[in-house]
């Protein structure tokens, strides 16, 4: 049975004085109680709604199917009977009727399942079809492929209204009218749907077209070809959200002033470039050398001032070593994840990344392990922050 001749069989068994009626349908056991009874009968009733105020239903097709018990040459007939000055021919009134059920059968087609063809409707109407559905890989197939031809449907023949694809980039879906909306609800309806207005569209292109900076950083943010600082990739990941897009994870030290700031924290931080020299100003003394036993050779005391000047050397890092260092760290910093922390909208900087090296050379810790010691330390003293603000607002 096609799907058009199966809503004119079950018509009689759903409606009262034209409306649909659930206690009907279970009273007439077209859908039962058990398994899925809401989500059927709600179909149901949704197909109904979507077919008999579609696009592609004549009067003679709706005729036909809001009576279960008339025949093709009975609709004419009454169709006839009622507009006397616009009688049309039996046969011209049949094609009617089947032009509208051929476009129907044709988005709504039978699907065989274990042998026997069923439409949505049959499909709606078998207890079994949905008898450990959840469990059941074909049946949750079959589901779904119903519920597609209906978007399919409402997508192709839904009821054309005044708003279509010319005025929104929306879909009006094909469902109940309601003749009654609060003002908040009516307001919440076109904050949802003014953004998709055609003619709001075009006057956003037009104030797009002439912000040729905006427009031109834009297009450098977008490019494969462009080279992003770090404020650049966030601003990126902006956009990809809101596309709906993967975001940049891979941070990197690419701007100037990141460059030039790690170079003036370097030369400024005695506390790291003197470190190693301090220490090694006990060792590294003339008095040290003078103090040498005359027992020791010549010879002796410069292998010795030798290997103590070569671990020296060792010791002390040059300043683009130390410089490449904090780099590591701070690219790190970066690309570690924050979202285990308390931190807030904490932004990375490079003093931050000074203080890591400062916690590694210190506490003579890997770099992982120092990024986290320091961004845990940091954790309980922003929290402790916030207590203070807190506090501040207390009136005594």
């Amino acid at each position: 049975m096609s799907m058009f001749l199966s809503l004119h069989k079950v018509y009689n068994d759903c409606f009262v004085n034209g409306k649909f009626n659930r206690d009907r349908v279970i009273e007439n056991k077209v859908i039962d109680l058990e398994y899925e009874s809401d989500f059927r009968i709600g179909m149901l009733e949704s197909i109904f709604n979507l077919v008999l105020n579609s696009k592609i239903m004549n009067e003679l097709a709706f005729e036909y199917m809001t009576n279960g018990h008339r025949t093709y040459e009975g609709c004419v007939e009454k169709w006839n009977k009622d507009h006397p000055d616009n009688v049309i021919k039996i046969s011209s009134g049949k094609n009617r009727i089947i032009y509208s059920a051929r476009r129907i059968n044709e988005i709504f087609d039978d699907i065989e399942i274990d042998g026997k063809k069923y439409d949505i409707i049959q499909w709606l109407c078998d207890t079994k079809m949905f008898m450990g559905i959840k469990d059941s890989d074909d049946k949750k197939g079959y589901k779904e492929t119903f519920i597609k031809q209906f978007k399919v449907f409402n997508e192709n023949c839904g009821e054309k209204i005044e708003i279509d694809k010319r005025d929104i980039l929306l879909s009006i879906p094909t469902i109940e009218k309601n003749d009654s909306l609060s003002e908040e609800e009516f307001d919440n309806l076109m904050e949802v749907m003014r953004p998709y207005s055609r003619f709001v569209l075009n006057k956003v292109q037009e104030v797009l077209n002439s912000m040729e900076k905006e427009v031109g950083y834009l297009r450098f943010l977008m490019s494969k070809k462009s080279k992003l600082s770090n404020i650049d990739k966030d601003r990126r990941n902006q956009i990809l959200l809101w596309l709906g897009k993967d975001v940049i994870n891979d941070y990197s030290l690419d701007s100037e002033e990141n460059e030039e700031e790690i170079d003036n924290t370097v030369i400024d931080d005695d506390s790291i470039n003197n470190k190693n020299k301090e220490e090694s100003v006990e060792i590294d003394t003339t008095e040290e050398y003078d103090n040498i036993t005359d027992e020791n050779s010549d010879k002796e005391k410069k292998e010795e001032k030798n290997i103590i000047e070569e671990k020296n050397i060792t010791e002390e890092k040059s300043e683009e070593e130390k410089k490449e260092e904090i780099k590591d760290i701070l690219i790190k910093m970066y690309n570690c994840d924050k979202s285990i922390y308390a931190l807030g909208d904490y932004e990375i900087t490079v003093n931050d990344a000074v203080e890591v090296y400062k916690i590694m050379r210190d506490k003579d810790m890997d770099m992982d392990t120092a990024i986290n010691y320091y961004f845990s330390d940091l954790e309980i003293r922003l929290d402790t922050d916030d207590e203070d603000d807190d506090n501040d607002d207390v009136d005594f």
